[in-house]
Parts: structure tokens; C-alpha cells; sequence
């Protein structure tokens, strides 16, 4: 009984420090340091109220990247990313964000090619994948860069390589 008593004036004392908390917060008072940016265990919200993924303050040539995609790497040229995301709210999260000149449906995956950014003038074109990839998804973007408009000849090329081989030998 006497651990009781001890456990309910505890709960009262927490819950009271907490209103004056608030109350200071409201009326515009300084809250002391100690009780300011307590840490959460709220997780981070992915979805918003009608159970679309949200987009990340992230970027890639003007797509904004839905959040928890990640961490990227880059992989011949293109940026690699694994979540574990729903496959069908990326397929839908990327459907409502890309304009794609074709796409194709893999499975539960998708595949949107030479793609424009919606609302982006005058970016480049990207190819967008989605995949299972064992119990998470894989995102592949990759941006389509037009072929240099002065293209080094191929006997100059040949020469650079033949003079750095030369030179490692």
C-alpha cells in the first residue's frame, strides 16, 4: 500500500510539471532548458492523412524524393535507393510525380521511361525503377544526359589511352 501511495503522488507531481510546462509555452514564458526539446519516440510520419507517402525535403534534378527512401548510392551513374516502403505507394508516390513516355508494369513494380519531372521546366529526362528486392524495395533512378555536342574523336582517345598504359608499364 505505502508503494502505491508513492506511485500515485509521482504521477500526480509529473503530470502537474508537465501542465506548467505548458501553460508557460502558451502564455509565451520561457521554458527552462532542461524541459525544452525533450526527445519523442514518435515515429517520423511518412504518410499523410489519406495514405500517400510524403515528400522529402530531397531532390534529384528537381523530383522530390519521398521521405525514408534511402540511404542513395550511385551506381554506374545511376542513384540507388532502398526502403522499406510499400511497393504500391512508390509506384503511386512516383506515378503522380513523373510524366513518363512509357511505363511498363513488372510484377508489383513499375518502370517509367525517358520520364519528365511534372512541374519542372526544362530538366532531364529520367528512367525510374521499382522493384521488390527481398523484403525491401529498390528505387533505381537514373538521368538521361544528352551525348556531348563536341564528342573527343576516337583516334585521340585511343592515343590518351595508349600514352597512360605506356606510362603504368
Amino acid at each position: 500500500m505505502k508503494h502505491l501511495v508513492t506511485i500515485v503522488l509521482l504521477c500526480v507531481a509529473g503530470s502537474a510539471a508537465c501542465a506548467r510546462s505548458a501553460d508557460r509555452e502558451v502564455r509565451g514564458e520561457e521554458i527552462p532548458a532542461n524541459l525544452r526539446d525533450q526527445p519523442t519516440n514518435q515515429p517520423k510520419q511518412r504518410f499523410d492523412r489519406t495514405g500517400e507517402l510524403l515528400e522529402s525535403k530531397t531532390k534529384l534534378e528537381g523530383l522530390p524524393l519521398p521521405v525514408d527512401l534511402g540511404p542513395e548510392v550511385v551506381l554506374n551513374g545511376a542513384h540507388v535507393y532502398k526502403s522499406r516502403l510499400p511497393i504500391d505507394k512508390l509506384v503511386r508516390y512516383f506515378t503522380k510525380h513523373l510524366n513518363p513516355e512509357e511505363i511498363q508494369y513488372v510484377g508489383r513494380g513499375a518502370r517509367f521511361k525517358h520520364a519528365t519531372v511534372a512541374d519542372v521546366e526544362d530538366g532531364p529526362p529520367l528512367n525510374v525503377s521499382i522493384a521488390p528486392a527481398g523484403s525491401q524495395t529498390r528505387v533505381e533512378i537514373e538521368i538521361i544526359r544528352p551525348p556531348p555536342e563536341n564528342p573527343v574523336p576516337e583516334s585521340e582517345l585511343m592515343q590518351r589511352f595508349e600514352d597512360e598504359w605506356r606510362k603504368g608499364t
